[in-house]
């Protein structure tokens, strides 16, 4: 068999099972559920129009290279000033967050070897599963546990932390496919028992979108100061790209000697860090869009009935299972007005295809009621 030929028989396996996916360009005309532009900043033509009246906007578009070659613009400076302000911590600006989480564990396999070992929830970012295949290339070792199971999480660690000079507990605060939160409190407090342990959470999905000045569940759960890895990506509710490290200053230091994204790529544009600047600035103050957001969550939950239950978070996954049947269920949505995004294997487990809701403060009632309409619709059809 040629090599042409083991190419198309590739494709044609994942045309099969309904797994070939493709890039397309965005539909217009449509009212999206598909983007992770929580509080609608992405959407705010005000907001935007703020910004480029504003002195940030002056930044340039060009980095030059990477900030450990070049260094870095008044831009970025003002960008960990922000974060400063707001988290109390320190904090490395990486270009995206998958660099970031691949970044920053295989750092840390790199400067420890044997003596660091990683205990990840099953449901962690591929970034992070990235991040522990290049360090295991260095001899640190990791498990998965069950996911959101402290039980399971606990065992390990009375096996592994006796065992290993350093041990990291992964978890994301919201997991990006299911909506769900991990239990910050109960993992901090098994954390506590040793003092070799340390917690490394993936506030991608969190920020902006709970806690009395939107700094996520680990805000409400009175946990930040507990965490030792704070992962904050600016591509969903901060409605730009880019991604920092919060940490104490020794670990980031380390970080940046062994961190090979953040070593050898062109750092974010100054612009970019400028307008991720501007809206940090303004998430302590969205407590109103917070709020919708909730309300939103009900009311499509309400529509769901049985399919899915609340979790305080936009994400919600109607679980169809089946790839063809939830393609078909995204077409038609499709064809009533909506995006939502058709997820299936790899993306999640076999035998777990679903529609990912994904809400947005900006969405108005008119547009709710006509989606609930349709999911209604939608469930009567499929007899659901």
């Amino acid at each position: 068999m040629s090599v042409t030929d083991r190419l198309q028989t590739a494709l044609a396996r994942l045309a099969d099972n309904r797994s070939l996916r493709t890039i397309r360009p965005r539909p217009k005309g449509v009212i999206s559920l598909a983007g992770n532009d929580y509080l609608g900043a992405g959407a705010d033509t005000a907001l935007r129009e703020a910004f480029f009246e504003s002195p940030l906007s002056r930044y340039g578009l060009a980095s030059g290279s990477s900030a450990l070659l070049f260094g870095e613009s008044e831009a970025h400076e003002g960008l960990r000033a922000v974060l400063r302000r707001q988290y109390g911590r320190e904090s490395l600006l990486f270009p995206s967050g998958w660099q970031l989480n691949t970044g920053f564990i295989a750092a840390l396999g790199a400067a420890f070897g044997r003596d660091v070992f990683f205990l990840a929830d099953r449901l962690v970012h591929a970034s992070m599963i990235d991040g522990l295949l290049a360090a295991k290339r260095h001899g640190a070792g990791f498990l998965r546990y069950p996911h959101n199971d402290c039980g399971a999480l606990e065992r390990l660690l009375e096996r592994t932390a006796p065992e290993h000079a350093i041990v990291v507990i992964l978890t994301e605060s919201v997991f990006s496919m299911d909506g769900d939160r991990a239990d910050l409190a109960q993992i901090v407090a098994l954390k506590k028992r040793w003092g070799n342990v340390l917690l490394a959470v993936d506030d991608a999905h969190g920020l902006g979108i709970s806690g009395e000045n939107g700094r996520g569940p680990a805000e409400e759960a009175g946990v930040e100061g507990d965490i030792d890895f704070r992962i904050l990506t600016f591509g969903k509710a901060a409605a730009s790209s880019g991604a920092a490290l919060l940490a104490d200053s020794d670990w980031l230091a380390l970080v940046t000697n062994y961190a090979r994204p953040l070593i050898f790529t062109t750092a974010e544009s100054p612009l970019q860090a400028a307008w991720t600047t501007f809206v940090l600035s303004q998430i302590p103050s969205w407590s109103e869009r917070r709020a919708r957001l909730r309300a939103l969550e009900a009311r499509v939950l309400a529509a769901l009935g049985t399919e899915a239950s609340s979790n305080g978070t936009p994400i919600l996954p109607w679980i169809l299972g089946d790839n063809a049947r939830t393609l078909e269920a995204a077409k038609r949505l499709e064809g009533a007005g909506f995006l939502v995004s058709a997820v299936r294997p790899p993306t999640v487990p076999e035998g777990t295809s679903r529609l990912r809701i994904s809400l947005t403060s900006s969405l108005t009632d008119v547009e709710v009621d006509a989606f609930c309409l349709a999911l209604t619709r939608l469930k009567t059809e499929f007899s659901l």
